[in-house]
């Protein structure tokens, strides 16, 4: 466990009020999404790159077609009475007469010269598509859900990116369950690039290290200029789970209605677990948003309203006879 995670208690999430947050706040789950719905189209898309001859390039595609899933019908010849069950099933690897047609296609591609670049030779070209390749596999190798949290509550950016510009609500996590959740740190630099020999070393060589170093790179690793957000992220297949993480507050935004956090208050004030909630304000003298804890009392003593008409209030209108001076 690195230094940064000792030291970290809590982790934020930052969401807009809808029912599907609604529903994973009642819940206790965690939304794994996929990472082609970010807002960074390059996160979790890094390129491939180094120097291996083609016997080895061809070795570490074969390693990832051979692993890659495969949707399929399969029979049952046990299902109900004589009948045969049919469904679908997930299984590993393309058969090798597709690998072989992948290769050969690949081959030809390099061959061709209206196909590869002016100044590659047939070597380089059938590299440079073999590359392309392997980090094509590799992506559908790592396609996970990913579910991301920052160690910030007050970024003015992420609630303006995240929570509906400030309209939203913030959920801290702790990190106090067991077994403690395998969070991983984003890596901010500038370097999209991972070299084969590490993909080689995680799939070819079967080396534990390298395949935990592999998946960070692809999954956890974001541009420079993102590192405002100190971000961490779970990893999990794509979805709705359970929590993981144990709910620890709620930080509603400088623009959410008291409407919504009397909503988020009532639906989680009967929780085994309670939770803390806290309102944004504004701080006078600079930009910095503050936290204070909400008044739960004064704003449920108004909340929810009844509206009422003013015969209902005061009652019937009395015929009141007003007498207009007299003008001399």
């Amino acid at each position: 466990m690195t230094k940064a995670k000792n030291r970290m208690q809590i982790v934020y999430q930052y969401r807009p009020f809808t029912q599907h947050t609604i529903n994973t706040l009642c819940r206790d789950e965690l939304f794994f999404a996929s990472p082609d719905t970010f807002n960074d189209p390059m996160d979790c898309k890094p390129s491939i790159v180094g120097e291996y001859d083609i016997n080895a390039l061809q070795m570490i595609l074969r390693k990832l077609l051979e692993q890659r899933p495969v949707n399929g019908v399969v029979t049952n010849q046990r299902g109900l009475g004589n009948h045969q069950v049919s469904g679908r099933s997930k299984s590993k690897g393309l058969p090798d007469y597709m690998i072989y047609e992948m290769f050969s296609d690949i081959r030809e591609r390099a061959r061709n010269p209206e196909e590869r670049a002016d100044n590659y030779d047939e070597d380089s070209a059938e590299k440079s598509l073999l590359l392309n390749q392997i980090t094509h596999e590799l992506l559908k190798h790592y396609d996970k859900g990913v579910s991301c949290f920052s160690t910030k509550s007050d970024c003015p950016l992420m609630w303006s990116h995240y929570a509906d510009r400030h309209a939203g609500f913030c959920v801290g996590y702790s990190l106090n369950r067991k077994p403690i959740p395998q969070l991983h740190q984003v890596i901010y630099d500038d370097n999209r690039t991972i070299n084969v020999d590490l993909v080689y070393r995680a799939l070819t060589l079967n080396d534990d290290d390298a395949k935990t170093h592999l998946e960070k790179l692809i999954l956890a690793k974001k541009a420079a200029p993102w590192a405002y957000e100190s971000e961490w992220r779970l990893f999990d297949e794509k979805g709705a789970k359970d929590s993981p993480l144990r709910m620890h507050d709620i930080t509603f935004g400088l623009k959410c209605s008291y409407s919504v956090i009397h909503t988020v208050i009532r639906a989680l004030e009967t929780r085994a677990q309670p939770i803390k909630f806290y309102q944004i304000t504004q701080c006078l003298d600079n930009y910095k948003l503050l936290k204070k804890p909400v008044e739960i009392g004064s704003l449920q003593s108004f909340y929810p309203n009844v509206a009422r008409s003013c015969e209902e209030v005061f009652g019937p209108p009395q015929n009141v006879r007003i007498n207009a001076p007299e003008i001399s």
